[in-house]
């Protein structure tokens, strides 16, 4: 594992965390503290209190707090030692890419997004 580096964002609620790892091979995953997470990552993060969301994409993650009165200083530590913990388990394993279902039209939106939106989505937090 790499080191762990800390971005802050536009939102002053969402962190960047670049893992130095690969984390997914899928799309972006989102996971909320209600959702039910069987893989440690997951778990470990959203347990984390003070932490609402979180969204995994292959190379970095994007985390939520609760709101402004919960300081990100505490958390980074507690961030980074999820990370370090859950360094040898596998992939985050997403549901079938929606292009295996897709027809053409919806293969052409799926490039789309991939191509000229996503990163834009996910260098904003």
């Amino acid at each position: 594992m790499g080191i762990v580096e800390f971005e802050q964002t536009p939102n002053p609620d969402a962190l960047c965390v670049r893992p130095g790892r690969r984390l997914t091979n899928g799309p972006p995953l989102e996971f909320a503290r209600a959702d039910e997470s069987t893989h440690p990552l997951v778990a470990e993060l959203l347990a984390i209190d003070g932490i609402d969301r979180i969204m995994i994409a292959p190379d970095f993650l994007t985390v939520v707090r609760s709101g402004p009165r919960v300081a990100w200083e505490p958390l980074r530590p507690l961030i980074a030692l999820a990370l370090v913990d859950t360094a040898g388990v596998g992939l985050i394993q997403s549901a079938p890419p929606a292009e295996a279902f897709a027809g053409e039209v919806e293969r052409h939106i799926e490039e789309v997004l991939n191509r000229y939106v996503r990163h834009l989505l996910a260098a904003d937090g």
